[in-house]
């Protein structure tokens, strides 16, 4: 595969040397419209050989039409001879424009008038084979059988639709045309892929499903495109026939289904309607099916059920918007603009597969027209709705900022207000009553006012408790060395710490001031819990 595509990019230079402005402006002859000048036979069983044709005049029907008979089995065998205007000049090209038949086989009379020569091309053939490598079905009459007065033979036959369009060129107005072409097929190619690098970067950035969705669809709109015009086949998968017959219903599904999931997914009214939710579900889910029946059931009936699909998907989804329209509903507005153009081109190329339009460079160009007005239109449509996504996610979060503004001034308000409730109990509750916190254990600077009226000597505030309370209690030095312990092990540990531990602390304490009789302190000692159930602080009450 590799060396293939090098092989391809190799080659390159001398294509576009040949496409070069110089060799366009060689002299040719211009375009002869064959299927203007032929005869054609239908055999409906597809077994008739060269030698089992009908000679009979009567039997072989005169072109007046565009070559298009729509979905059928048959094969289909014509007859013509070389105009004499093109004869002997250069080597000739027949072209056919429609790049995903079958099965094309044209019989040369040979110089010698001894049998034809069979050339072979189509879907069912590899590139390697073909004399003219290009993404065109294109046969190549040398010079030695361009026999004046000799008939040509053709054998086509295919399982999709039927259009045989077809063009005798010389091979200077071959170049033209390919070059011409060409630029068309790397426009379209090109501005693809930037919009699916754009589209992956966009969600690799915000991280929103709708855009790895709509990345997904792009890419299977592409490769479907690129098999119609015969491009997937040229560069992506040119040894692989067999996928290639399968190609177009496989990415056609595909590409129905991932449509239909991001509607859903991107606009989110939908989800609020669940008769539309559901109808584009199961367009998703048939979309699926005829991607996965395409590896079991014949070609021409999957083809059909994909080309039926698409249709009922480019008349569904305007409803769907138009309906969100008059809800007044903006991403609708740039939807229903993005699918109109796929809407038209789907049903013009849907009414050419079916016969009821001929074939000509309208509707031959209509999928890849209709693809790429669609993919730029919905690009813009989800930059417009992730400009609004962003514009009402800051003015959510400005009005979060406002409330979370005004739920900190309520606690704060609150806080005062509790703050002040406690400093009124706290100056007048006659008891002596503070808190001991930190490492190493600090009394705090909230306490009841009785406190300081009970100890007016002492400063308390910041001071060790332990050397607080020593200061006036007959307890020995290793019995306060033991509480100070336990203090240091119960804060900042589970409350389960205070409870083993609360036996350890003094329940009473003989006060004995110098000059003052004895008395004695009722002490209470109780934990104050965090949510953890870690003791953050410990209250401590005298009376």
């Amino acid at each position: 595969m590799i060396w293939h595509v090098l092989k391809k990019l190799a080659f390159l230079p001398f294509v576009w040397l040949l496409a070069s402005p110089a060799f366009l402006r060689a002299e040719s002859a211009p375009p002869f419209m064959l299927m203007d000048h032929l005869e054609y036979w239908e055999d409906k069983g597809g077994k008739v050989t060269l030698d089992e044709l009908p000679h009979d005049t009567n039997n072989w029907k005169v072109n007046t039409g565009s070559l298009n008979f729509g979905f059928t089995r048959s094969a289909f065998w014509f007859r013509f001879e070389l105009p004499p205007h093109l004869v002997n000049r250069e080597t000739l090209i027949l072209l056919f424009g429609y790049s995903i038949i079958d099965d094309v086989r044209l019989f040369m009379p040979n110089p010698d008038r001894a049998g034809y020569t069979v050339l072979k091309i189509g879907r069912n053939y590899p590139i390697a084979g073909r004399t003219v490598q290009t993404q065109d079905l294109a046969l190549e009459i040398p010079l030695s059988h361009q026999l004046p007065g000799r008939t040509f033979y053709l054998r086509m036959q295919t399982q999709g639709s039927a259009q045989f369009p077809m063009r005798l060129m010389t091979f200077h107005e071959y170049f033209r045309y390919a070059y011409s072409s060409s630029l068309v097929y790397r426009l379209f190619m090109g501005s693809m892929l930037i919009m699916i690098l754009y589209n992956l970067i966009f969600f690799l950035v915000t991280r929103l499903i709708s855009y790895l969705i709509y990345v997904v669809f792009i890419t299977c709109s592409t490769l479907f495109v690129m098999s119609t015009y015969g491009l997937a086949f040229l560069y992506i998968w040119p040894l692989a026939p067999e996928f290639n017959k399968i190609s177009i219903p496989f990415f056609l599904g595909l590409s129905n289904m991932t449509l239909s999931i991001f509607n859903v997914v991107s606009l989110r009214r939908i989800l609020r309607k669940k008769l539309t939710r559901n109808v584009l579900y199961f367009n998703a889910t048939f979309g699926l099916l005829v991607t996965l029946s395409c590896f079991t059931i014949p070609y021409a009936l999957s083809v059909r059920l994909a080309t039926a699909q698409t249709m009922f998907t480019a008349i569904l989804l305007p409803v769907i918007y138009v309906n969100l329209c008059r809800e007044k509903y903006r991403p609708a507005y740039f939807y229903l603009l993005s699918i109109g153009s796929l809407a038209l081109g789907a049903v013009v190329f849907g009414m050419k597969a079916f016969g009821f339009l001929p074939h000509n460079i309208w509707t031959e160009g209509s999928a890849m027209i209709a693809s790429a007005s669609q993919i730029t239109l919905l690009t813009f449509a989800l930059a417009d709705q992730y400009r609004a996504i962003q514009k009402q996610n800051e003015s959510m979060q400005k009005e979060m900022i406002e409330m979370q503004r005004e739920n900190i001034r309520l606690l704060d308000q609150k806080v005062a207000d509790k703050t002040r409730d406690v400093r009124v109990i706290l100056s007048s509750i006659q008891q002596g009553i503070f808190t001991i916190s930190g490492q190493p254990p600090r009394i705090d600077d909230e306490f009841s006012g009785h406190l300081e009226s009970m100890f007016p000597e002492q400063t308390i505030a910041g001071r060790d408790p332990v050397e607080f309370l020593s200061a006036f209690s007959q307890l020995s030095g290793d019995e306060w060395d033991q509480i100070r312990s336990v203090i240091v092990v119960c804060l900042e540990s589970h409350r389960f710490n205070f409870e083993i531990n609360d036996a350890l602390f003094p329940k009473q304490i003989i006060r004995q001031v110098q000059g003052q009789a004895k008395r004695i302190l009722q002490v209470e000692w109780s934990p104050v819990l965090w949510s953890d159930e870690s003791v953050g602080k410990i209250l401590v009450a005298l009376r």
